[in-house]
């Protein structure tokens, strides 16, 4: 029923996107892609990992974002705002590209208020 709803044109991009990260097991790829990167080491196969028939290479979010119909940079900054637990401001009608923006510059706010505090600290030890 998901795969059906996901494929209606008329679901906005945040309701595409909810519907394949709620689809998609995000453990099971990740997984999947560390397996295939030890295989990998140094150039030189050291295995061929078993997967099914229709094993999809490439990175989870860009698997996602090609279910949803978006971008893979639409789909992390999707999962960025997901994991800050903000997703009642896309559910008020703010984009996720807004949302995903504000979250970054309150990142880098808080990174440089750490990086001030410690260059104040190190002025009170001279």
């Amino acid at each position: 029923m998901i795969e059906r709803q996901r494929a209606r044109r008329n679901l906005p991009i945040e309701e595409r996107l909810r519907l394949s990260f709620a689809d998609t097991d995000l453990e099971v790829l990740q997984e999947e892609a560390k397996e295939r990167k030890v295989c990998g080491q140094g150039g030189v196969l050291l295995s061929k990992p078993v997967y099914g028939a229709k094993a999809e290479k490439g990175r989870t979010l860009e698997k996602i974002a090609k279910k949803a119909g978006c971008s893979h940079v639409t789909a992390h900054q999707y999962k960025k705002v997901m994991d800050t637990g903000q997703l009642d401001r896309l559910k008020k009608g703010e984009s996720i590209k807004k949302v995903a923006g504000d979250i970054q510059r309150e990142e880098l706010r808080e990174e440089q208020i750490e990086h001030l505090e410690s260059i104040e600290s190190k002025e009170e030890y001279r």
